[in-house]
């Protein structure tokens, strides 16, 4: 469960009206960075056991054959092949959930903290109200737009943040993509990549990246005025 929006600022909460709080929940991002890290892991496994399964083949084998079997090998395994690629994807998928859980905790906190200095200032005008006759109303509206003007910039920075997760992904997405089709070309389930596929895939990362950083992972969470006054 991320970080929500805390009871006692939610009179105020109105302000951010035209701004989003961010409905993205940094606690399943970076469970979704442990489950990259985990896959990263499983991959350099495989991979090592791959390996292994080479040198033992390779020992009872010579000549041509043998030198063909470790070049065929070295595509998917060893230290640069297929397996090697896609785990070190993992593990870059793996700090990007991480580095957006963080950015969405700071900002949902710099929310948080600006609502509750506004509410402090709001109270303490209210109280002077009477004996100013008034005059602290005007600093109240003050302090009420640039709150508003403060929390725009926050959210405005992680959207930024965000989109630029995003257009790593789309990459991220075709080198993925290829090193799936890689592995099933040595497994004999494809015979080679297939270049539409990897289009499409640049495409839906892209898209999905973008989506998700300007609509799934931001709920508009605002209290209108005229029902909170």
């Amino acid at each position: 469960m991320g970080i929500e929006l805390p009871e006692v600022v939610k009179p105020v909460a109105w302000l951010a009206s035209g701004s989003r709080w961010p409905a993205a929940d940094e606690t399943s991002l970076r469970r979704l960075a442990d489950a990259w890290c985990t896959a990263s892991t499983g991959l350099k496994n495989l991979a090592a056991d791959g390996d292994a399964a080479l040198r033992d083949a390779l020992s009872a084998v010579e000549g041509d054959v043998a030198t063909a079997m470790s070049q065929h090998w070295q595509k998917y395994g060893g230290d640069a092949g297929a397996l090697h690629d896609l785990a070190a994807l993992c593990e870059n998928l793996s700090a990007m959930c991480e580095s957006t859980a963080t950015n969405v905790e700071y900002a949902k906190l710099s929310i948080i903290a600006a609502l509750a200095i506004l509410l402090a200032e709001l109270v303490a005008m209210a109280a002077a109200a009477v004996p100013t006759l008034g005059v602290s109303a005007a600093g109240a509206m003050a302090a009420e737009a640039a709150t508003q003007v403060t929390i725009r910039m926050i959210i405005r920075d992680l959207i930024i943040a965000v989109l630029e997760q995003a257009a790593v992904a789309a990459a991220q997405s075709v080198a993925v993509d290829s090193g799936i089709q890689a592995l099933q070309i040595v497994t004999g389930g494809r015979n080679g990549l297939d270049v539409g596929m990897l289009t499409n895939s640049l495409i839906t990362g892209a898209t999905d990246g973008a989506t998700s950083a300007l609509f799934g992972e931001f709920g508009i969470e605002v209290h209108e005025p005229a029902t909170d006054r």
